[in-house]
């Protein structure tokens, strides 16, 4: 808009200048972000808690217990997951079976 026959225009003029300065300021922010980046807060310590009484909040019970995922082909690749002294809990078990279960 800021050539050829949108020169004359006065509502091309002003797009132009609105989107330059649009520019300039998304420019600085994207600058300070990048060389100023906010650092990545460390996990807290009940957050695997947490994440299990979410999970039990949705009514899906616990499907990863670790009972379960040992007895699954996959157990070696997800052990470093569970802590030795992890005790399934029966609040967390899943009423469903896999085959039963709809989601």
């Amino acid at each position: 808009y800021g050539s050829g026959k949108w020169s004359s225009n006065p509502i091309a003029a002003d797009l132009v200048t609105n989107f330059n300065s649009y520019l300039e300021d998304v420019s600085e922010e994207i600058f300070s972000m990048e060389e100023n980046p906010q650092p990545t807060p460390a996990p807290y310590a009940s957050y695997p808690d947490d994440i299990k009484d979410w999970y039990v909040g949705l009514n899906l019970g616990d499907r990863y217990n670790k009972t379960k995922m040992q007895e699954r082909d996959i157990w070696d690749m997800v052990k470093h997951f569970y802590d030795d002294d992890d005790v399934v809990d029966s609040a967390y078990l899943n009423p469903f079976t896999d085959d039963e279960y709809i989601g």
